[in-house]
């Protein structure tokens, strides 16, 4: 792209990246994220997903199936 971004959006990541809570991982993700993936899915596809037990943040296949393999037999390791 040849332009920038808007100043609000600069603003916007400015100020997260300043944020120290910004940095690290979770293995299970964030409430908010799953709660947002499952309005997406009613809204978008009228499939409804229970946020806690039916997403699940990966990120990627393998990084995924490892996660449903050690929730359904946690000494699977």
């Amino acid at each position: 792209p040849d332009l920038p971004p808007p100043p609000f959006v600069m603003e916007a990541l400015s100020r997260y990246a300043s944020d120290p809570k910004a940095y690290g991982y979770t293995l299970k993700g964030r409430r908010e994220f799953h709660e947002a993936v499952a309005f997406y899915y009613q809204t978008a596809h009228h499939v409804t997903l229970h946020p806690e037990t039916e997403i699940m943040y990966a990120i990627g296949s393998q990084d995924g199936l490892v996660h449903e393999n050690i929730r359904r037999k946690p000494t699977a390791l």
